[in-house]
């Protein structure tokens, strides 16, 4: 399923993806609590949310990892939780979605993937990270074009956001995918 299908989920998706890329210093704490506030603006009720929601700048980055491991009231969003698996599918992911909205550089897309999570990670995101081992000797080795490689990045990201949605969906019980 979709997330743009669910207006009523597109806050709980953007809150996954920017803690989940605050899991891996991509963004910083404001930023999850700013996606909290709007979570529940959009009428989600979740006592642990609201306790994100309530962060000040001066507490946000020591309590923020404490309040991601306890989501109890929002089913699914344990996948939030420190060290677990999918953390890492959902913050790529994220990545991944502003490459595809915004237009940002592919072979940024994959230096920023491999700097992030390297190559000790899910193979959809090792994809990412190869391609930008291949980007960085493009014109050293032999290697696919350049929009050979754009269009793989594209192919790549366009997966792993697939299956980001996918686990997000599952964990959370939207559509058929439900637990």
């Amino acid at each position: 399923m979709d997330r743009d299908n669910r207006p009523d989920q597109i806050a709980v998706f953007h809150f996954a993806d920017t803690a989940s890329l605050w899991r891996f210093a991509e963004v910083p704490a404001m930023d999850v609590v700013d996606a909290a506030v709007r979570v529940l603006l959009d009428g989600t009720e979740s006592a642990s949310i609201n306790r994100i929601a309530c962060l000040i700048a001066a507490d946000a980055e020591a309590a923020l990892g404490d309040l991601l491991n306890d989501l109890e009231d929002i089913g699914g969003l344990d996948l939030l939780a420190f060290g677990h698996p999918d953390t890492e599918v959902v913050a790529a992911a994220a990545l991944c979605r502003r490459y595809v909205q915004d237009g940002t550089d592919a072979q940024a897309l994959t230096s920023q993937v491999h700097n992030v999570f390297g190559h000790r990670c899910h193979p959809l995101i090792e994809v990412l990270s190869n391609l930008g081992d291949m980007f960085d000797t493009l014109d050293c080795v032999p290697n696919p074009s350049r929009q050979r490689l754009e269009a793989n990045t594209k192919a790549a990201a366009e997966d792993l956001i697939a299956e980001a949605d996918r686990l997000l969906t599952r964990a959370l019980g939207i559509g058929g995918g439900g637990v």
